[in-house]
Parts: C-alpha cells; sequence; structure tokens
C-alpha cells in the first residue's frame, strides 16, 4: 500500500528543488529519517538536501539527503524543509494543513532576511490606511519595533557582506540590491567604529558624493517621469563626484559597475510599473503618448549617461574605466519595447484619422489591440518576448484589411494628380509612421514611382535654377545687398533639396530607382554649397574691398559730425552714419546664422558699426521724428504742444548747441547729446501721444455719437457728448498747458465744427422721421354715450404732439457743443427750414390716418349702440338659418377681431384697442346670449306645441269606443289626427334642427320625451284602423244584448213613468200645478236622454246591417208623454207669463191691455 504522506513530502521536495520525478533518488538512509519525521510527533523538522555527484550516474539521477536535522546545511546547497506545526499525528488529510515547508537560498542570513522583508513585515506592520493587516492584532505593541529593529539589522549585515558590525567586504556587492543600498553601505561605513581613520575618511567622502541624491534614491516608483528624468540628471553630477574623488583607493570599478546596473534596473522597474498602470490599448493615444515618450526618454537618457561617462568621460584622468563602456541591456531591450510600443500606437492612431467612423466600426479596428491586453506589454524578459511576437503576429494578421483601407486613403490624399512633390513629401512627414509599414508601402509602389519620378524632375529644376541663374529673378529683400540676397534663395533652395532627400532614405527606399535619384540629390546638395561658398567668398570680396576704400561711406568717419542739416533736402536733419554700414551688420549677422566664418577685417568693421549702431539707431529715429514733426502734430493741437516743440528745435538751431561739436570718436560727448536729444525728443512725443491718444479717444466718441440718434436717445446724446468733453478735459491737463483756454480752443473748435456736421445729419435725420419716433404717445378707443371716442381726446393728443415737434426742433438753438464755436449751432433750424415744413405737414396726416381709423372701428360697435333694434331683429327670427348665419358671423367677426392688433402704432402715437375689444367682445357675448335665448326659447315653444298635441292624439287614441257612432268619431278623430302628422313631423323636425344648432354653441334642449310621444303616437296611429275593425265586430255581437237592455230600459222608465206621472191640473193646486209642469221637464229630459240611446241604437243597428230593433211601448210611453207634456207646457207659459204682468205695475200694464185678452 502506497503511503500518502510520503508521497505528498516527495512531490513538495521535488517541486521545490525543481527535480523531475524520474530523476528524484534517495537513499535507505533518507527513507528511515522520513518514516521518522512522519511517525514519531518528536521530531519536528525534516531537511531535504541535494548532493552534488559526480560519475557516469550523476547526470541521470539527483540525489537528496533527508535528516531530521539541520546540521548537514551548508551555504549554496539546494535545501527544502519541512516543519511539523504541532504534535498531532500526520495523517493523509492533515498533512498539508499541519506541516509548513520553507528553504534556504545563498544562506540562513539572506533566506531570513527576505522572509522577514517581503512577507512578514508587509504582512503584520504595513497595515493599509484606516486599518492592520491580519495577524497584526495578536503582536505585543513592542514586538513590531522589534520586528522592524531586526530588519534594520539584517540589512544591514547584508550590506556588510555578512561580516561583522566593522568589517566591510567591498567587493561584496550581494547585499546592494537597490540604488539607496550603496548610499547607505557607505554611511554605515563611514559611521562604523574601529575599521580605522583612513577608512572612514575614504567612506565619508563617497558618502557625501551620495548625499544629494539619497532621498531621491529612497523610492523611486513612487516619482513622476519628470522626477525621474530630473534625477537622471542629477545623477552626472554625482558620479563623475564619486569617480573623481580624492580617495585613496579611488571608488572601485567593480562596484560602481553594480552601482549604474542597479541604478539601471530600478528606473527601469520604476518606468516599467508607471507604464504598466496605464491602459496603453485601450486609452487615446493622446492621453498616453507623453508618458510613452517619457519613459522611453528616461531609459535612452540613463544609457547615454553611463556610456558617455564609462566610454568617454573617465577614459582619461588618473582613475580611468577599464574594458567596454557601459551600456545596461535590460534598459536598452526594455527601450525598444516602449518604442515598438510607441510606434503601434502611433501608426494605429494615424490610421483611427484616415478612417471614417463608419469603416473603423466595420473593420473591428478598435479590436486589433486585444492580443497586446493578454499581457503587461512593458514587463520585458526572455519569457515575454515570445509572448510578444505571437501578439504582434496576430495584431498584423488584424489589421491586413485595414491597411488596405488605408492604402486607398493615402493614395487618395498624399498623390493626387495634382500634387506637387513638395507638398507631398510635406504631408508624408505627418503620416511616416503609417507609411513605414510594409503593406501600406507596397500597395502604394505604383504612387511611390510616381513621386519618385517628381522628386527627380524636382531635383533636376532645382539644378536647372542654378545653372541659369539670373539675378533679376532674386527674392526682394528690404536693407540687403544682392550677394545676401542670393544667398536666401540658395538657401531656400537647399530646403528644397533636403526636403526631396528625407523620403530618398524613407518610404521609398525601396524602389528601384531611388538610388539613382539619391545620387542626383546628393549631386545636387553639393552643387548647392558649392554655390553658397561662392556667394560668400563674392560678398567678402565686396565688403572688403569697400572697407578698402577711403571715400566709401562704408567706413565711419570718426572725426565727423554725428548729424547735420541737409541743404538738398529742405534743411532736413541727417544722420552721418552710413546706410550701407547698418546693411553691412544686418548681412554679416545673416552670414554667420548661416555658417559662415566672418573675416576679422569684415568682422572688426561690423564691431566697430556694432559700436555705435545704437547711437546710429536712437539718432535715426530722431531724425526721422524731427524731420516729419510738422505732419505728425495735428494742426488744431500745436498750439498745445508748442513749449515742448520749441524746447527739442532749439537742440538743433541753437547756436550755442553742442549738436555741431559732437563726434563719433568722443563717445562720452556723443552718449550725453544721444540722451538729451532722445528725451526732449521723449517728452515732445509723449506730449504728441497723449494728444493723438486724446484725439484718437475723442474721435472714437465722436464716431459714437454719430450712431446715436438725436430724437430717440436725447439722454444718450448729453451722457455721450459729456464724455468727449471729460476726455479733452483729461487730455488737456495731462498736457500740462499753461493757458488751456486759448490754447486747446482750436482743439475745441475743430471737434465743434465735426460735431456740428454730426448734429446737423442727426438733426436731418430726426426731422425726416420726427412723427415716427417723438416720445410715444398713448391713446385708447372707448365706447363714451354711444359714440368711439378717443381716450384721451384728439385736441389733447394734438397738443402734446406739436409741442414735442417744437421741442425737437429748438434743440439746436440752446445746444453750445465744447464752447470751441457755440455760435455755428444756432444756425442749424435755418438751414433745414424745407425739412420743418414737411414735419408739420406730416404731422397733420398724421391726425388724418388717426381720424380714419377712429372711424374704421365704429362699425364694430353698432350692436352696442342699437341694442332694442339688435333685440327685435333677433326675436323675428324663425328659420335655424337665420340663427346659423348669425352664429356663423359673430364666430367670423370674432376671428377678424382677434386678428385686430392690441396696439396700432401710427408713427408715435399708440392707439391702444384694447378696451374696444373688449367692449364688441361683450356686445358679441351679449348678442350671442340673445341669440342662444331666443333659439332655445323658439324650441322649446315648438316642442310644446307639438307635445301638446300629440298628448291630446293618445288621449283620443286612448278612448275605447262603446258603439258604432262612437268608433265612427274614433275613425273619423283618427283620419284627422293622420292628415295632421306630416305637419307635426316637420314642426318636431323643425325644433330638432333648432336644437341642433342650439348644441354647436350651448347646451341643448331635451327632446326625448317628445320623440318618445311622437313615436308612441306614430304606433298608435299605425294600429287604431286594426282596433277599430275589432271594435265593430266586438259590438255588432253585442246588438242583442244591448237591444234587450233598451227594452229593459224602456220598460224601467214606462214603469216609473206610469207610477209617477203628474196629475191634471183639476186635482191640484196652483202650487202644486208649478211642482207637476216642473216635474214633468224632468221626465221629458229623461226621456230624451233615453231616446237618444234608442236612436243610437238603431242608428248602430242600421250600420251594421240589422233589422231595426223591436221595441215595446215605446210609442205608447212617448204619446203619452207628449200629451202631458202639451198639457204642462201650456201651463207653463201661462203661468209665466201671467207673473210677468202681475211684477209690473198698472202704468206699465195699461197701454198692453190687450196682452191680457
Amino acid at each position: 500500500m502506497i503511503d500518502q504522506r510520503k508521497q505528498y513530502v516527495v512531490q513538495c521536495i521535488t517541486s521545490v528543488m525543481n527535480i523531475p520525478r524520474e530523476e528524484f533518488r534517495s537513499t535507505t538512509t533518507s527513507n528511515t529519517a522520513l518514516e521518522k519525521f512522519l511517525d514519531d510527533p518528536s521530531e519536528k523538522v525534516l531537511q531535504a538536501i541535494e548532493i552534488k555527484e559526480a560519475g557516469p550516474d550523476s547526470e541521470a539521477k539527483r540525489s537528496v539527503t533527508l535528516a531530521t536535522g539541520l546540521e548537514n546545511y551548508s551555504d549554496g546547497c539546494n535545501e527544502v524543509h519541512i516543519i511539523k506545526t504541532s504534535y498531532e499525528p500526520l495523517t493523509e488529510d492533515n498533512i498539508a494543513k499541519n506541516v509548513l515547508v520553507g528553504c534556504l537560498r545563498m544562506s540562513p542570513i539572506r533566506s531570513i532576511f527576505y522572509n522577514l522583508r517581503e512577507v512578514y513585515i508587509p504582512m503584520l506592520l504595513e497595515g493599509s490606511s484606516g486599518g492592520t493587516k491580519p495577524g497584526a492584532e495578536a503582536l505585543e505593541g513592542h514586538l513590531g519595533d522589534l520586528i522592524r529593529d531586526f530588519d534594520a539589522g539584517l540589512h544591514a549585515s547584508f550590506r556588510r557582506g555578512l561580516r561583522k558590525q566593522n568589517h566591510f567586504d567591498e567587493k561584496d556587492t550581494t547585499g546592494i540590491i537597490s540604488p539607496i543600498d550603496e548610499v547607505r553601505f557607505w554611511e554605515d561605513y563611514r559611521d562604523a567604529q574601529g575599521v580605522g581613520d583612513a577608512s572612514q575618511e575614504r567612506a565619508g567622502k563617497f558618502a557625501e558624493a551620495l548625499s544629494s541624491v539619497s532621498a531621491e534614491l529612497d523610492d523611486l516608483k513612487a516619482k513622476s517621469f519628470p522626477q525621474l528624468s530630473d534625477l537622471s540628471e542629477a545623477l552626472i553630477d554625482v558620479l563623475e563626484t564619486l569617480w573623481t574623488c580624492d580617495a585613496t583607493p579611488p571608488y572601485p570599478q567593480q562596484r560602481m559597475h553594480h552601482f549604474l546596473k542597479t541604478t539601471a534596473g530600478a528606473l527601469g522597474r520604476a518606468v516599467q510599473a508607471k507604464l504598466n498602470s496605464l491602459k496603453v490599448w485601450t486609452s487615446s493615444f493622446s492621453q498616453v503618448r507623453n508618458h510613452i515618450r517619457e519613459g522611453h526618454k528616461i531609459c535612452e537618457r540613463w544609457n547615454e549617461i553611463t556610456v558617455d561617462l564609462t566610454n568617454i568621460q573617465w577614459r582619461s584622468g588618473d582613475h580611468t574605466w577599464q574594458g567596454e563602456a557601459y551600456k545596461d541591456i535590460f534598459l536598452t531591450n526594455l527601450a525598444g519595447r516602449i518604442q515598438e510600443v510607441s510606434q503601434l500606437r502611433s501608426q494605429h492612431d494615424q490610421i483611427l484619422k484616415l478612417l471614417p467612423e463608419e469603416e473603423i466600426k466595420m473593420l473591428q479596428v478598435d479590436t486589433c489591440f486585444e492580443p497586446f491586453t493578454k499581457f503587461a506589454a512593458f514587463s520585458y524578459n526572455a519569457y515575454t518576448v515570445p509572448r510578444w511576437k505571437e501578439a504582434l503576429a496576430e495584431y498584423e494578421n488584424r489589421m491586413v484589411p485595414v491597411q488596405s483601407k488605408v492604402a486607398d486613403r493615402l493614395r487618395n490624399e498624399l498623390f493626387t494628380e495634382k500634387s506637387n512633390p513638395v507638398q507631398a513629401v510635406r504631408v508624408f512627414q505627418r503620416y511616416q509612421e503609417t507609411l513605414e509599414r510594409k503593406n501600406i508601402r507596397e500597395a502604394l509602389t505604383n504612387e511611390r514611382e510616381r513621386l519618385l519620378t517628381e522628386l527627380g524632375e524636382l531635383l533636376d529644376r532645382i539644378m536647372h535654377e542654378l545653372e541659369i541663374f539670373d539675378p533679376e529673378q532674386l527674392p526682394a529683400g528690404r536693407g540687403l545687398s544682392q550677394h545676401a540676397r542670393r544667398m536666401m534663395w540658395i538657401e531656400h533652395l537647399r530646403a528644397k533639396a533636403d526636403l526631396a532627400a528625407r523620403p530618398l532614405v524613407g518610404f521609398l527606399r525601396d524602389l528601384p530607382g531611388a538610388g539613382k535619384v539619391n545620387s542626383s540629390c546628393k549631386k545636387v546638395r553639393q552643387e548647392l554649397k558649392d554655390a553658397r561658398q561662392r556667394t560668400f567668398q563674392d560678398w567678402q570680396h565686396e565688403v572688403e574691398s569697400q572697407l578698402n576704400a577711403v571715400d566709401d561711406p562704408i567706413a565711419l568717419e570718426m572725426n565727423g559730425r554725428v548729424m547735420e542739416f541737409d541743404t538738398s533736402q529742405q534743411g532736413a536733419l541727417k544722420i552721418t552714419y552710413s546706410e550701407r554700414l547698418i546693411m553691412l551688420v544686418k548681412e554679416a549677422r545673416l552670414f554667420e546664422q548661416m555658417g559662415c566664418s566672418i573675416p576679422s577685417k569684415v568682422r572688426s568693421a561690423v564691431q566697430n558699426g556694432l559700436k555705435f549702431y545704437r547711437f546710429a539707431v536712437q539718432l535715426k529715429q530722431i531724425c526721422n521724428f524731427y524731420n516729419h514733426l510738422d505732419t505728425d502734430l495735428l494742426p488744431s493741437q500745436k498750439l498745445m504742444a508748442l513749449e515742448e516743440a520749441i524746447a527739442f528745435e532749439q537742440l538743433f538751431t541753437d547756436k550755442k548747441s553742442s549738436m555741431k561739436q559732437v563726434q563719433w570718436a568722443k563717445l562720452d560727448q556723443l552718449e550725453t547729446f544721444t540722451r538729451a536729444v532722445k528725451d526732449s525728443a521723449e517728452r515732445l512725443r509723449a506730449v504728441n501721444r497723449r494728444l493723438r491718444s486724446g484725439h484718437t479717444q475723442v474721435s472714437a466718441e465722436v464716431v459714437q455719437l454719430a450712431n446715436i440718434s438725436l430724437l430717440r436717445q436725447r439722454d444718450q446724446w448729453k451722457a455721450k457728448l459729456a464724455q468727449i468733453q471729460k476726455a479733452m478735459d483729461v487730455t488737456i491737463t495731462a498736457c500740462g498747458c499753461k493757458d488751456p483756454e486759448s490754447t486747446a480752443k482750436p482743439w475745441k473748435r475743430h471737434w465743434d465744427y465735426q460735431i456740428f456736421k454730426i448734429m446737423e445729419v442727426q438733426y436731418r435725420f430726426g426731422l425726416e422721421s420726427l412723427n415716427e419716433h417723438l416720445p410715444e404717445l398713448k391713446a385708447d378707443l372707448v365706447l363714451a354715450s354711444k359714440q368711439l371716442r378717443l381716450k384721451p381726446p384728439l385736441e389733447e393728443l394734438r397738443t402734446n404732439y406739436y409741442k414735442e415737434i417744437k421741442s425737437f426742433i429748438a434743440l439746436p438753438l440752446n445746444f453750445k457743443g465744447l464752447d470751441g464755436a457755440p455760435q455755428i449751432y444756432k444756425s442749424m433750424p435755418d438751414r433745414n427750414s424745407e425739412a420743418i415744413a414737411v414735419v408739420f405737414k406730416k404731422a397733420d396726416e398724421l391726425f388724418v390716418k388717426v381720424q380714419k381709423l377712429q372711424e374704421s372701428f365704429a362699425p364694430w360697435l353698432v350692436i352696442g349702440m342699437m341694442p332694442e333694434r339688435v333685440q327685435e331683429m333677433v326675436e323675428e327670427m324663425q328659420e335655424p338659418k337665420d340663427w346659423d348665419l348669425n352664429f356663423r358671423a359673430l364666430k367670423a367677426k370674432r376671428k377678424e377681431m382677434d386678428k385686430i392688433p392690441d396696439t396700432i402704432k401710427i408713427d408715435c402715437l399708440t392707439i391702444s384697442t384694447v378696451v374696444l375689444k373688449s367692449i364688441v367682445e361683450d356686445q358679441f357675448e351679449r348678442l350671442s346670449d340673445s341669440l342662444v335665448i331666443a333659439l332655445r326659447r323658439k324650441v322649446n315653444e315648438e316642442a310644446k306645441v307639438v307635445k301638446d298635441f300629440l298628448e291630446e292624439a293618445l288621449e283620443k287614441l286612448n278612448v275605447r269606443p262603446d258603439s258604432v257612432q262612437e268608433l265612427g268619431k274614433a275613425q273619423a278623430e283618427a283620419s284627422r289626427l293622420l292628415d295632421q302628422q306630416p305637419q307635426v313631423k316637420r314642426q318636431l323636425d323643425a325644433a330638432d334642427e333648432k336644437n341642433k344648432l342650439l348644441k354647436t354653441v350651448a347646451n341643448g334642449c331635451d327632446l326625448g320625451e317628445v320623440y318618445h310621444k311622437f313615436e308612441e303616437f306614430q304606433l298608435r296611429l299605425e294600429a287604431f284602423e286594426q282596433l277599430a275593425a275589432d271594435l265593430r265586430e266586438e259590438l255588432r255581437s253585442k246588438m242583442d244584448t244591448r237591444i234587450s237592455n233598451m227594452n229593459i230600459e224602456i220598460e224601467k222608465f214606462a214603469s216609473r213613468w206610469n207610477g209617477s206621472k203628474p196629475k191634471t191640473a183639476d186635482n191640484c193646486s196652483l202650487e202644486e200645478a208649478k211642482r207637476n209642469a216642473a216635474i214633468m221637464e224632468e221626465w221629458q229630459e229623461q226621456w230624451e236622454a233615453l231616446k237618444e240611446q234608442i236612436e243610437t241604437l238603431q242608428g248602430d243597428c242600421a250600420d251594421f246591417g240589422l233589422e231595426p230593433p223591436s221595441l215595446a211601448e215605446i210609442n205608447a210611453v212617448e204619446e203619452d208623454l207628449q200629451n202631458q207634456q202639451r198639457s204642462w207646457a201650456l201651463f207653463q207659459e201661462y203661468t209665466t207669463q201671467l207673473e210677468d204682468l202681475m211684477n209690473q205695475t198698472w202704468l206699465e200694464v195699461r197701454p198692453r191691455l190687450f196682452v191680457i185678452q
């Protein structure tokens, strides 16, 4: 059975020692030690040491000795140790938890130092801000300090080469792992006890040399690129001081070599850390360009420094560098990698600029850098090189379609048919990184060959121009001789040739004809160089010959006057310093800047000219100022500058003036005179400058005055005039005029005339538009006493208007201007009398317009002016179209009224229609209400008529006939209703039409009940005929019953009659007879009622086609009743006449006695 614990231990050992499992070999003793360690709880340590064996099998097998103690270890051997953390028996399950695996490398001190420095101190003591590392809380406070002291002691011992405190081994640099370690090594050496005074002094010199950068070397990763660059430059002096330090023996080369290497490594790691922290592949190139460039610069610069020191500076002197110059390989490779990244990003950035956004998305250009994002591109080592090459190859594959598109864009931009080679080359410089890509170069082969041909032709043209040189074709150059201008022309041609040479060694270099054109280019450049040299020699000979000629003005006459009056130029002041000498100074500077060596004689003349050049320039300026003084001073300001002008001129015209005595040779006198003249000129120039400045300021203010309306911006006119007056006063005060009233009078008069011109123009403009731009006059259109009026009234508006006109017309009469010529303004109204007449004419026209406007609004108020008549017209409306036309008219008028602006401006008058529109709107509203009320009333009336008719008709149709007569009447009534139905329908439709119209403007009436009744009426009317037929049959079937009932009624009547009929008059008294007569009338009425029923019955029988009904006793009863009726009727007549006579007097009766008879 395999012991998994042994397998675990062996696997740990082989893994740490890097021994393949098949090459691992152990001894029997080792197996015993392993078993003892695994099974014996008291054995806490197991150590494995690889034994170096010699022999034929030593290469095939690697022996490892295991022991339960640490006594067999020696420095530098391959060692692994395993420690138990408890006495718990080791099992397959807990072995990984209960043991610690470690190793010793080089020495125990080094191992504990690195473990402490890199593992335990960061974990226990270097907590993040605001917290502590896991496990740190378990340490007591003083233990942390002890750990730090222990680390510092180990580090110091490490730097000394693991020797005692007073022993230092300068040859052992294994403890120097960073630049700061070297600094502290010499500081420790200097401060050590018992090392000897000479050694301490020597170490102190080295420590002092390094002290200036000790603080900077402590933590390079925290520094920015500029700080790293500054540190590199500072290290130059430190290294030079350290190497050349006066110490015996001098600084060891072996330690210097190691110091340069550790410094290079520290700088490289700092650069790597900063560049790796950037999102170099996903950020825009503009964000990372400077960082990449600075990182590359630091790497290259440090190698330049070390090579310069070890190859040049330290190759001579007492302490020389032996062997090859030092150049750090790591920094060289890192710089190369940074340069590759920079080129890739630069090319990629140019490609992005060449392609439109749509193509970039389509080609997925943003994903091309994905291969580089899988590792840290700036971490250069032997293992990252293959990964870099693989990523680069994948990037190139992804860029193939992109490069094809870029080549097309470059072909269109760089190699157009109309482009010239110089322009193409200059544009090429913008895309030189992109054009260096092989695929793009190959895609542009035809275009590059054409450009190569054009460059050859360009070089031929340059050579041809050089061969047929024509002085007339030279470029103009003010103050330069022909030789100097030719030199500039040659330099221009040389710049073209140099520009053509760049692509010949760049992106055109691989073309077949590039060598030939390059040779031609070299030839042209050589010819230009020769022509340049010949031109310089010609200039040199010419200048030297001029200097040798005594009368040539180029040679300064030292004993001659500095300045004199030129009679040929009307007494103009001139300086005796030659213009040719000034030209010589300029040309000498020009040729010297071009790299030409100026001969000593010419240089001496130039220096002599330069010696007095500043005086000549100043005096030349003074001459120009003097000669143009008359034109520089404004005529209107001459009196104000008169005092300073006279003082300046006296320096040249006064016989006692020193101008005639001043010579070039007398330098002190020349300087004094120049200063005096310059100061006087400066005072006069200052006065003139202030006057000019004041004049310019006043001019600007006056120009602004021209843009201010005198009519509409009168206050601004006054304010601007006050500013002008203030500016003039300030100028006059600043110039220090002794009598400002008189000296400034011409200047003020000048500006008064200018202001008069501006004011007159503004005055005329104001008169022309006076009626439009006077202060606004406002009025409202209102209704007063049933009349349309203006408020305020038209007469008041007219008065205010003419008042404003007169105010503006009289404005110049009180205007004084700047008090330079105040009288000129009073003539302005007379000069513009015609325009004033036009103003009053326009005023009359204005008020005519206002009156017409007022009249034009009168029709809008007709409703309010005749309200009774309008109401009568509303009441007379009958048809819906009458209301519809009125509602439409109101709507149209409202829209028309909305188009009327709230204010109507007629020139300066603003007529407000707000009040008028509110009145009209109120009238419209009242009219609309009247129309709505009338329409609603009309709808209700018509609906009520229809409703009343329908209710009556339904009531009639609801009656159930009990006889044929009643049925006939009902049928007749139904026929009449049927005839009336269309008319009723028309009435109802008319009411509905009006109601629909009403609903469009207000809430309508509810005609639902009327329509419901009308529908019921129609249904009942339609069903009446069938009802009548049914009733007819029903009545016919009841005729026998009716006849029988009628006989019964007759019998009952006869019985009552026979039993209760009145007695005769013979058997009763008069009163009784009267009662009987009255009773008889009642019997007669009852009989008539019964007889009507009988007649109805007889009629119904006749209508139904039946035989007349057989009614017993009817005739006998009727005959007896009639007889009795006749008797009692006569008695009734007699008694009535008798009572009438009895109520009259005798006198009334006597004339009519015949009545009694």
